[in-house]
């Protein structure tokens, strides 16, 4: 996988970290939300395991997050973070 990809898959993490957070959510609840478990949503924002596409939507979906939009914030992210920029 380029790196650019991984960098991307790591910000989208980020980014769906960043909005579990903004909406006040456990991991529980998110896990809940989401019909997965809270070891998972755990090794998933932890960077213990790769994002599956399954996952993020599911993740996306109980966010109340597109799956577009959370991509693009993860482009967006990365992109700042190999230009030296924090990101937004």
């Amino acid at each position: 996988m380029p790196d650019n990809y991984a960098r991307v898959a790591h910000a989208m993490v980020d980014v769906l970290r960043d909005r579990t957070r903004e909406l006040g959510l456990t991991q529980v609840q998110l896990a809940e939300r989401a019909g997965i478990t809270q070891d998972r949503v755990s090794r998933v924002y932890g960077h213990g395991v790769t994002l599956s596409f399954e996952v993020a939507i599911a993740l996306c979906a109980s966010l109340d997050l597109s799956l577009e939009a959370a991509y693009q914030a993860a482009r967006r992210r990365a992109s700042t973070e190999d230009s030296g920029r924090r990101p937004k």
